[in-house]
C-alpha cells in the first residue's frame, strides 16, 4: 500500500478491517465454555457446594508439588541458563501475569469446566462414560488412566497445532521469545478446556 492510498483510508475503512480481524468460530468456542460453565454452576449452587468445589479445585491444581516444581525449575533456569536474560525481562514480566491469571481465572475455570462437562455428558452423553472401569482393579485402572490421560493431552495438543480454530487460542503460548518455567502457564484460559474435559472423564 502506497502513502496515498493510507491517506485514502477513513475511519470507517478502518473499522471494516478492525471487523474482518475478528475470527467469528473463536466466539463458538467461547460460547460452548459459557454453556458449560453456567451448568457447573447451576449444579453447584443447587447442591449448595460452589464454593468447597472451587476450593478443591485449586487445592489440586494449585498443590505445593507444583509450586515447589516451579520454584526449583526457576532457581535452576537462573544458575544454568540457556540463555542469559535479565530476571525482569519483559517476558518474564508477561509470563508472571499470566501466572497471576492462571490462579485467578483458570483454575476456577477448569474446576467449573471439569464439574459442567461431567454434568452434561452424564446427562446426556452417557454412552461416554466407562462405567465397567469402576470394577477394573487398581493395577489396571492407574495405568490405563496414565496413558488415557497422555494420550489425550498429547492429542489435544497435535489438534492445537493443525485446526485454525484452536491454533488462534494456542498461539499465545508459542508467542514468547524469552522462555522460562512460567511460560508454562501463558496460554488463553479457553484453551485450557479440553484439559478439563479429560480430567471430568478419568
Amino acid at each position: 500500500m502506497t502513502v496515498s492510498q493510507v491517506r485514502e483510508v477513513s475511519p470507517a475503512g478502518i473499522r471494516l478491517a478492525w471487523w474482518r480481524s475478528l475470527y467469528l468460530p473463536s466466539f463458538g468456542v467461547a460460547l460452548l465454555t459459557a454453556v458449560i460453565v453456567w451448568a457447573a454452576i447451576s449444579q453447584l449452587v443447587r447442591q449448595g457446594t460452589l464454593e468447597t468445589e472451587l476450593a478443591a479445585g485449586r487445592a489440586e491444581l494449585a498443590a505445593p508439588l507444583l509450586v515447589f516444581l516451579v520454584v526449583a525449575t526457576g532457581i535452576c533456569e537462573r544458575i544454568w541458563p540457556a540463555e542469559k536474560r535479565p530476571v525482569l525481562a519483559r517476558g518474564h514480566i508477561q509470563d508472571s501475569c499470566y501466572l497471576v491469571l492462571h490462579a485467578l481465572v483458570v483454575i476456577p475455570l477448569m474446576t467449573l469446566l471439569s464439574v459442567g462437562s461431567a454434568a452434561l455428558i452424564g446427562g446426556h452423553l452417557k454412552w461416554l462414560e466407562l462405567s465397567p472401569a469402576v470394577h477394573w482393579p487398581v493395577w489396571v485402572m492407574v495405568p490405563a488412566a496414565i496413558v488415557a490421560m497422555d494420550g489425550s493431552n498429547w492429542l489435544a495438543h497435535d489438534l492445537d497445532h493443525r485446526l485454525g480454530l484452536l491454533w488462534r487460542f494456542h498461539a499465545l503460548h508459542h508467542s514468547q521469545e524469552e522462555l522460562s518455567v512460567l511460560t508454562s502457564f501463558r496460554n488463553h484460559p479457553l484453551i485450557r478446556r479440553a484439559s478439563s474435559w479429560r480430567r471430568s472423564r478419568l
